[in-house]
């Protein structure tokens, strides 16, 4: 809460959000904000990415949110919104900090090479990693880097047919220098996308992962691969997100609470922070001088992370604000 007033009142206009890790102890959490193009916030971006002390990262977001902004630009063919990960268990305030940029295609521009679906609004482009790559790139003010680009198109080219970009992005203040690529990818394809792309992480690890979602998936979840791709390849740390199939505010907590109670069995989870998801508020009233807000929230999805030789896990927590 030491950082709120640094945000203007409008950066909760849309969805935001919070990420924790489970398995360890600190409450410290990330911020997630959500961009629309066009909204008050966007405007607000733009107008620091203008200024002449603004640093790269700030230029480059504002570049990107006003060109999104615009209805008959290319890149509004392909974006909608835009999503913002402030770390607020840094010592300095999170806007002095370059934020992670994420990006989402619209539903219309998912679709890898050699399915017939195509961008929303644009003269039948398909969807490609050079559009991919050079949107983060600009998003978060970074030049163009070639062998990252190509390490983006073996990814792409090796992606099964059916698979779709849910968002990619970066987070400029950790290096190496990468590409976060978040994919749905069908459970069963999952094992041969990884050979094609050759990812050297722990085939233990990934066995036990994959075992998990064999008991937790079904036909109410999601599933989303998320890998990052960098000039030397595809890192070894790989991420499933487990989504619902319906909007998350429509789910009480307790729907997690079996899969929760599985990762503190499993050492994946603290028990103080399974307490704290199984309470999660499902909603509450703000009252300002102006309004009265109901507020909506609820967890959005949870993760599973091979990183190394361990496995790790993560709570994501969404909320939004409306006006009564």
């Amino acid at each position: 809460m030491r950082w709120a007033s640094q945000f203007p009142a409008f950066a909760l206009e849309s969805t935001f959000g919070f990420e924790s890790r489970l398995d360890q102890g600190p409450a410290d959490c990330d911020l997630f904000l959500s961009v629309q193009p066009g909204s008050s916030f966007s405007r607000h971006l733009i107008r620091r990415g203008a200024r002449a002390q603004a640093t790269a990262g700030a230029r480059g977001l504002g570049q990107f949110l006003a060109e999104v902004a615009e209805p008959e630009s290319f890149l509004s063919q392909w974006f909608r919104t835009v999503i913002l990960e402030y770390d607020l268990a840094a010592s300095r305030p999170p806007e002095s900090e370059p934020p992670g940029v994420f990006i989402e295609p619209h539903d219309s521009a998912l679709a890898v090479p050699g399915s017939s679906k195509r961008p929303g609004h644009g003269p039948g482009l398909r969807c490609n990693h050079g559009v991919m790559t050079s949107a983060v790139g600009w998003a978060v003010g970074r030049a163009p880097n070639e062998a990252e680009h190509q390490a983006m198109g073996r990814v792409y080219r090796a992606l099964p047919r059916g698979a779709t970009t849910d968002h990619l992005g970066a987070l400029p203040g950790r290096e190496p220098r990468a590409v976060r690529l978040v994919l749905r990818i069908p459970k069963t394809e999952v094992v041969p996308f990884l050979e094609r792309i050759e990812w050297s992480g722990s085939m233990a690890q990934l066995e036990r992962a994959l075992g998990w979602l064999d008991r937790w998936q079904n036909d109410g979840t999601a599933l989303s691969v998320a890998c990052d791709v960098s000039a030397r390849g595809v890192s070894t740390r790989l991420a499933f997100e487990l989504l619902l199939g319906e909007p998350w505010h429509r789910r009480r907590a307790r729907f997690w609470a079996p899969m929760i109670g599985h990762f503190v069995e499993k050492g994946w989870c603290t028990r103080a922070k399974a307490a704290a998801l199984r309470s999660w508020p499902e909603g509450d009233y703000l009252l300002t001088e102006r309004r009265v807000y109901q507020l909506l929230t609820g967890i959005n999805h949870l993760k599973l992370l091979i990183d190394g030789d361990r496995i790790a896990t993560k709570a994501y927590m969404g909320a939004f604000l409306l006006p009564k």
